[in-house]
């Protein structure tokens, strides 16, 4: 009977997982992403930070940027305290950034509290695609867009061919 208990308290203890809800946010090669992580007015001035993975209990010490350290590379994060809110922006994106992103608030008594973050960053072709079907849409009457698509695709591959 005792065993049964013990089971259960050890699993609760063993879940390292948050956040009912996940933001979903998008980019391409080379472009930059920002994320909003709301807090209670309680955690106005407490340390916000922010890692890449799904474990909270590991977050903090594995944190890419904090509220102490406001710029790390291609990551940037600003806390506006009068809205409750504080920004992560990371720059320079590649697809290698995709994944899934944890915002932490400390809290000096009890759990900190997260919310969920998952990027993809869609490579050159994708975006270079997305761009191309919406040219085409938009200048289907056109006379020369034939010309002008070409020469859109030319340019496209220019610009990966330089990064």
């Amino acid at each position: 009977l005792h065993l049964k208990y013990l089971c259960v308290l050890f699993d609760f203890f063993l879940t390292d997982s948050c956040c009912d809800h996940v933001t979903e946010k998008e980019s391409h090669d080379g472009g930059s992403v920002s994320f909003s992580c709301p807090y209670e007015s309680e955690n106005q001035n407490n340390l916000k930070y922010f890692c890449r993975g799904t474990q909270p209990s590991t977050c903090l010490q594995q944190a890419l940027v904090t509220s102490d350290n406001e710029h790390n590379g291609q990551f940037t994060l600003t806390d506006d305290k009068e809205i409750r809110k504080f920004t992560v922006n990371i720059s320079s994106l590649t697809q290698k950034d995709s994944g899934s992103y944890l915002c932490g608030v400390h809290r000096n008594s009890g759990f900190d509290v997260f919310s969920a973050i998952k990027l993809e960053v869609k490579g050159f072709l994708q975006t270079g695609k997305i761009l191309l079907g919406q040219m085409l849409i938009g200048c289907h009457k056109v006379k020369h867009c034939k010309s002008f698509i070409v020469l859109f695709i030319h340019s496209l591959h220019a610009t990966k061919v330089q990064q």
